[in-house]
Parts: structure tokens; C-alpha cells; sequence
């Protein structure tokens, strides 16, 4: 830190080249903000935005990345509303260099959507929905449905959507996501697991015993594939499966003599 003031002073680095006053603001921002030195960061981040725009204009790339940082830096401060309006003018600078579907539009959809969800504010919850499916779909379009980075921003959404309590919009669109999964990360892959065991999830939250068992199977066969029988993650999911085969096997015995908090118990022990 010491050194790079040292440097924004005198504008050029040991070795003899020069280096411009703004790559030393940021740079001095992006120290600060590595050791939580916040007002100090947002004063360093906010003298470089106004250097890039006096001489490049207000829609130039350069922007972007520090428009996020700034919303970064804000979050760490909990003004998720500042947050969002630096991700929102990092997201308007993007459509317009890029189209709202290329790869740079469709990150910046996906940190908007993450600062929305960020904020905790119920008016927030469908705006996020909107960028998180913005992201998608400029992913797909840009990269193709089989990327990483677009199978990313689905698994983000299926996770927002069941932690929001819309189960059957994530099966249907981890459901979706299956083939493409199975192409980009195997057919035998942690990833697929995952999905089995989520969709698993799901079903037993609406009573479908059957398929939840079915689909915790597949998962399970594909745990033990990776880790072996003994790994956590596989005796994890054969404990879950042994509780729904027992839940199965007794239903009848269970509507007669279910109480709320029966059911609720074994719920419990799924989400964990």
C-alpha cells in the first residue's frame, strides 16, 4: 500500500515506465478494498471513474469492472441499494457495447440478479427472478447450453428458487438442464449427482415418495461411482434414501396415525 502511494505520487514505476494516474487509483482502490479499508477504497474507486469518463466517455468497458467493484465494496457495507445502481450502470454500459446477449451482458445480469437477492427486500425477490433468467438465456445464446458458465447460472437459479421455496420451478428447470449436464460434466459427474439429489429433494417435499426414491438412487449409484460406498457424501444420501423407504413402506400406517410434526421431522432431515 505504502509503495503504491509512493508510486501515485511520483507516476513511475521503478524500472522506468510510466504508469498512468488512473491504473494507480485503481490500483490503490483495489488495495484498500483487499484490506477492508472501505471509504478509502470508494474515494480511489470514484477518482478513477471520474478520470475514465473525462477522457473515454461514460459507456467505455473500462467501467464495467469497476462499477462492480464499487457494488462489491458496497455490499461488504450492507448499501445494497448503492450496490445495485453500480450493477446496474455496469449492466447498461454492457448492453450497449456488447448486445444483451453476449457473455459480458449475461455476467452482469447475474451479479444484478445476486445484489437483488443480496438486498433481502421481498420487492427485489421477482427483479431477481428477471436478471437471473436474463443471464441464462444470454449465456445460452452467446456460449450454448452445454457451457459451464451457462450451467452455472442455472444451478444459481434452481438454488435461489428452491431456498425461496418455488420447488416446482427448480425441478422443472433442473429437469431441463439434465441433458446439457450430462454432455458438459458426464453422465457420472458430481454435478449430475447433485441435480438427482435436488430433484430427489423436491419430490419428496410434495409427497411423491416413488420418484424421490427413484431419483436418490441415481444419485446414490453415481456416489459411489465417484467416492465409494464409504464416502460421507454416498452414506449421507443412503440414509436418506433407508428413512423414504421406510416412510414408503408404512404410508398407510402413517396416515392413520400422522401427526404435523411427524412429517415435519423427516422434511427436516431431507433439507439438511
Amino acid at each position: 500500500m505504502k509503495e503504491l502511494k509512493e508510486l501515485y505520487k511520483g507516476g513511475v514505476c521503478p524500472h522506468g515506465l510510466q504508469v498512468s494516474e488512473k491504473d494507480l487509483t485503481v490500483a490503490l482502490g483495489r488495495a484498500s478494498l483487499a484490506i477492508h479499508r472501505l471509504n478509502l477504497a470508494l474515494a480511489y474507486f470514484e477518482k478513477a471513474v471520474g478520470n475514465i469518463i473525462a477522457t473515454k466517455g461514460d459507456r467505455t468497458s473500462d467501467l464495467v469492472t469497476l462499477y462492480e467493484e464499487m457494488a462489491q465494496m458496497e455490499q461488504l457495507r450492507r448499501n445494497h441499494n448503492q450496490a445495485i445502481q453500480y450493477l446496474q450502470q455496469a449492466h447498461s454500459i454492457c448492453v450497449s457495447l456488447f448486445t444483451e446477449v453476449s457473455p459480458q451482458t449475461a455476467e452482469a445480469s447475474a451479479l444484478l440478479a445476486k445484489a437483488y437477492t443480496m438486498s433481502g427486500e421481498a420487492r427485489h425477490t421477482d427483479v431477481a427472478e428477471i436478471y437471473f433468467l436474463k443471464s441464462i438465456r444470454a449465456y445460452e445464446t452467446a456460449l450454448g447450453p452445454e457451457d459451464y458458465e451457462t450451467l452455472m447460472a442455472i444451478e444459481d437459479l434452481y438454488k435461489w428458487l428452491i431456498h425461496n421455496g418455488k420447488k416446482q420451478e427448480a425441478y422443472r428447470l433442473i429437469k431441463s438442464s439434465l441433458k446439457s449436464q450430462d454432455i458438459s460434466y458426464g453422465n457420472c459427474s458430481e454435478k449430475v449427482a447433485e441435480a438427482y439429489y435436488n430433484m430427489g429433494r423436491i419430490c419428496f417435499a410434495k409427497g411423491d415418495l416413488r420418484k424421490a426414491i427413484r431419483l436418490l438412487r441415481k444419485c446414490l449409484m453415481i456416489q459411489i461411482l465417484l467416492y465409494g460406498s464409504e464416502h460421507g457424501k454416498s452414506r449421507d444420501t443412503k440414509n436418506v434414501l433407508t428413512l423414504l423407504q421406510r416412510v414408503s413402506n408404512s404410508s398407510s400406517r402413517w396416515r392413520r396415525k400422522a401427526t404435523p410434526g411427524r412429517w415435519d421431522s423427516v422434511c427436516k432431515v431431507i433439507e439438511a
